[in-house]
């Protein structure tokens, strides 16, 4: 929590906004980088404070996107982008062709890089 106020003080965001833009930016890239079949998976990734969200997209929902339960009004309290689908984990780990490497590990590598290369080291 001290490097994340640290952060913010050098980006000049509140450490709250910050927190908000850097996890809304995390959903956004997993949803971008997420193999699409049906494209349900692409919708079940939900942004929730403080405990994972326990939302998952009803069968046949394929084009809503995950909701953002957050309210980010706590700048220090952990944000969790998460998705329940039973398939995420095998997903994540290399079972689609479309994402070999998975998606929430190479899309959190992409957004720490993007900011490091803005605002420098984290």
């Amino acid at each position: 929590s001290a490097d994340l106020a640290r952060f913010a003080d050098r980006v000049d965001l509140a450490p709250a906004r910050f927190r908000a833009r850097v996890t809304l930016d995390i959903k956004a890239t997993i949803e971008a980088m997420a193999p699409v079949d049906t494209g349900r998976f692409r919708g079940s990734w939900a942004v929730s404070d403080g405990a994972p969200s326990s939302f998952v997209p009803p069968p046949g929902d394929t084009t809503s996107l995950g909701p953002v339960e957050a309210s980010f009004s706590d700048p220090f309290e952990v944000s969790f982008v998460t998705s329940n689908l039973p398939y995420t984990m095998a997903i994540e780990f290399g079972h689609s062709g479309q994402a070999p490497k998975g998606v929430a590990r190479v899309s959190m590598a992409e957004v720490i890089t993007k900011l490091e290369t803005k605002f420098g080291e984290l």
